[in-house]
This record gives C-alpha cells, structure tokens and sequence, in this order.
C-alpha cells in the first residue's frame, strides 16, 4: 500500500512541475494572489498586477513573480507528505480524504511560506547593503533557501503529529 501513494506522490510531483515550467504568472495567480494580499497586510499598500511581472508593489520595489509563486516548494511539501503520512492511517476513509486534506494544507502552508520569505528579504534589505553586492543573489537565494527549509519541516512535523494522533485516535 505505501507503495501506492508513493508513486502517486511522484506522479503528482512529476505532472505538477510539467505544467509549472510551463506557466506564466498570469496562470499562477492562484498561488501569486494569497501571497501579495498577505504581503499588502503588512505594508498597507496598494499592489498591482501586471502581467508577466506578477504582483507589483512599486513603493517597495517588491514583485512577486512567477519564480516568487513557491510551486517548487508546494510540489515537494505535497508529496512528501502524500507519499508517506496516508499509509500510516488505519481507516480507509482516512487514507482518502488525507490526499485532498494535504494538498490544501501544502497549499495554505506554501501561501504562508511565500509570505515570509518575501517579508524576510524585504526586511533583510538594510543588513544586506552591507554585504558585497556580487553576493547579493546568493544571499537571496539563502534567505529563501532557510525559510522553505523552516516550513518544510514544521509542516511536516505538524502533519506527522496529526496523523499519529488519527491514528491513536481510532484503534481506541
């Protein structure tokens, strides 16, 4: 059975990152959208959309853009816990609602990691001027880097915990 979901995840992941690198920013609003309403949140500034440049936040000199959406991390989060959390319920009918329950998990958690590495390098900005600018990107890609890696983990551990208690749960 593990097996089963295990290469359901992968085809998931595989089938995801198909149509992602594909995708312009106009057809991935639905993740683009969340994360600038949330960002809007904390600097009460209007955001624009504007086509290929995603949400724009001129003031700021922040757009979210289609590298900005988090696809990656949504397609890494979604199947690992897709591949590994439903096999270890015991009821049937929780192995499948698990399926839809995490990938809108993922979802929310990936709109939420969004959020906070663009708030992070936003308020980043002023220690990055010190920092040589030939590693300006680098530094980008690390504070993305530890940020996707934080919520990696504590989705997964939070969506581990969960399912245990499901399944202590239900063999009372």
């Amino acid at each position: 059975m593990k097996q089963r979901y295990l290469l359901f995840a992968l085809a998931l992941g595989v089938l995801a990152k198909l149509g992602y690198s594909h995708a312009e920013a106009d057809q991935l609003v639905w993740v683009l959208k969340p994360t600038s309403w949330l960002v809007r949140l904390f600097f009460h500034e209007p955001f624009s959309f504007q086509g290929a440049d995603g949400y724009v936040f001129a003031q700021h000199g922040i757009a979210i853009t289609r590298e900005c959406a988090g696809v990656n991390f949504l397609i890494v989060l979604a199947a690992a816990t897709i591949g590994t959390l439903p096999p270890q319920l015991p009821q049937r009918w929780q192995r499948i609602l698990a399926v839809p329950l995490l990938l809108l998990l993922s979802y929310g958690v990936t709109v939420l990691a969004n959020t906070s590495r663009i708030l992070s390098l936003h308020f980043s900005e002023p220690f990055q001027s010190l920092i040589h600018t030939d590693y300006s990107t680098m530094v980008h890609a690390g504070i993305g880097t530890v940020v996707y890696l934080g919520f990696l983990m504590a989705a997964y551990f939070v969506f581990t915990r969960f399912s245990h208690k499901l399944s202590d749960s239900s063999l009372t």
